[in-house]
């Protein structure tokens, strides 16, 4: 009897966490939007966790999207030390690569935190734990940015995905802070996640909105670039291992 095993690959992670914000968001607005909880006009992704039944999706959505994202991340920062390793001596990208792990880390506790503390009842802590998972993004998609362009092979294309990321991220991270602080003294509505356009603050608070989805955009795009370059330099890995395998191979029979 033959048994097939598949071989394990560490991409499934970084995979699994895109398809899982792919697939998991659009039954969440649809929920929401069908049960009267939220306007259909660009709610607040954090109003998802608010009301029943869609919160509890939301939270089984928001810890298993962490859990998978950081696990991917772990494969790259292993994919970056190696190729570290082989490049330079230096330690600086080695500080570089662990202060990344550190940000996806913290990012990845803010996303489980968020899950858990809405912003319905702990605002304040969910609109902290919203800007340091951004602001983890932000740097690590910098920093990272850094290490594939000096130490990885054809970095040129994941360099400037990495960069339009970051102009991505900022802009909207820019866009959300402004709109927010401009908002609140204009807020008057009866019910925050269902506002009219009569109602005081409503544009400002639906751009704020606006800008909310570009940064969760943002982010599951750099899922995706994980995902992507952890196959294509684990790739790489595989061939240098089998080139020097190969190489040792031949000069043992000279």
């Amino acid at each position: 009897m033959v048994i097939c095993r598949r071989k394990f690959k560490p991409l499934w992670f970084s995979k699994t966490a895109f398809a899982i914000a792919v697939l998991g968001l659009p039954p969440l607005y649809v929920a929401s939007v069908h049960y009267e909880h939220v306007n259909s006009l660009f709610p607040f992704v954090s109003s998802f966790g608010v009301f029943p039944p869609e919160k509890h999706w939301f939270r089984v959505l928001m810890i298993s999207y962490a859990l998978f994202n950081m696990a991917g991340n772990c494969f790259w920062f292993v994919i970056a030390r190696r190729k570290i390793v082989i490049m330079t001596k230096s330690l600086i990208p080695h500080l570089i690569n662990s202060f990344i792990r550190l940000l996806m880390i913290i990012s990845g506790l803010c996303l489980i935190g968020l899950s858990i503390f809405d912003m319905e009842n702990y605002n304040e802590i969910h609109y902290l734990m919203t800007v340091g998972n951004f602001t983890c993004h932000v740097l690590s998609v910098l920093f990272g940015c850094c290490l594939v362009a000096k130490y990885f092979e054809k970095p040129f294309w994941f360099s400037c995905f990495r960069l339009l990321l970051i102009v991505q991220m900022v802009i909207g991270a820019m866009l959300f802070v402004y709109f927010n602080v401009i908002g609140l003294p204009l807020l008057n509505t009866s019910n925050i996640y269902r506002m009219k356009p009569t109602d005081g603050g409503y544009w400002e608070f639906l751009y704020c909105a606006i800008a909310e989805w570009v940064m969760v955009l943002a982010c599951i795009l750099f899922t995706l670039v994980i995902a992507l370059e952890t196959q294509t330099y684990e790739d790489v890995l595989v061939r240098s291992k089998i080139r020097n395998i190969t190489t040792i191979q031949l000069m043992k029979q000279v």
